[in-house]
């Protein structure tokens, strides 16, 4: 799946479902997954490398998705150096 397909690339994602898992109509289940897959394509393009949360919840009449990234990982600055006084 999605979620695979990304773990597999790289980069760390976590699958998170609440709720009562329930099948739905055929067009809501498509809907579903191109949401997710498109949250997944632009968390992979805007943030390279950082970590994603792909959170499922089933509500009583609905199903919400959400696709989250953290912080991409930034390498270290160099230091500066700065002098002990100013002229």
């Amino acid at each position: 799946g999605l979620v695979e397909a990304s773990r597999s690339a790289g980069t760390p994602v976590e699958l998170v479902c609440s709720g009562e898992p329930r099948d739905l109509p055929p067009a809501a289940g498509h809907a579903a997954y191109r949401i997710a897959q498109e949250g997944l394509t632009n968390a992979h393009k805007h943030a390279p490398g950082a970590p994603i949360t792909v959170q499922l919840r089933y509500e009583p009449d609905s199903l919400v998705v959400e696709v989250a990234n953290g912080p991409a990982a930034v390498p270290a600055a160099r230091p500066v150096p700065v002098p002990a006084s100013v002229p």
